[in-house]
């Protein structure tokens, strides 16, 4: 797989750093400790505006969309409104999370989509509304999200169309990130 002609927001891309305190988004890569160093961040949170359009990076199929939350609310552990995408022809799934809730979702279960095709737009649903700013929580897996087999998380950033040095932007408060283990 190659990288995509696209991100998965139409901005230039920066990491979520987390609060003053190191609660919320304790880490925005993949890989940073969260909760106290006793689990990995499964995905990467890249800021941006509320309401901000998210895209496709790949052409695929959408297997799921949670749009449940229809307010602001905090729910702890939650992604909260999310849309998973399986790229067509490879087994790669992304997870985008925290999304805003839409009266009338921009696509549904089954849809065929095309890299750099609006999905929905960034929110703070799930655990995201107590986070100092809005983010996009990306996921990338081999195996899918959910049901009876376990995700097999990979690191989703050589798939954007952006591409980063080697944990630049790794906050220092970031237990068990791949910058802090050198």
């Amino acid at each position: 797989m190659t990288r995509s002609k696209f991100d998965p927001l139409p901005i230039a891309l920066e990491f979520a750093p987390p609060d003053a305190a190191g609660l919320n988004v304790n880490g925005a890569r993949f890989g940073c400790g969260r909760d106290n160093g006793t689990k990995r961040h499964n995905g990467t949170d890249l800021k941006a505006p509320l309401g901000t359009d998210i895209t496709a990076l790949f052409d695929g199929t959408v297997i799921a969309v949670r749009n449940t939350f229809k307010k602001d609310e905090y729910v702890d552990k939650s992604l909260g409104n999310t849309i998973i995408v399986k790229v067509k022809d490879q087994r790669l799934w992304f997870r985008y999370a925290h999304l805003k809730y839409l009266e009338t979702p921009l696509v549904k279960v089954g849809d065929t989509i095309i890299a750099g095709q609006v999905l929905g737009k960034t929110g703070r649903s799930g655990n995201a509304f107590n986070a100092p700013f809005t983010h996009l929580h990306f996921e990338a897996s081999t195996t899918g999200f959910g049901g009876t087999a376990p995700s097999n998380y990979i690191d989703a950033e050589p798939y954007l169309k952006t591409e980063f040095l080697p944990n630049p932007n790794c906050v220092t408060n970031c237990p068990g990130c791949a910058a802090d283990d050198t």
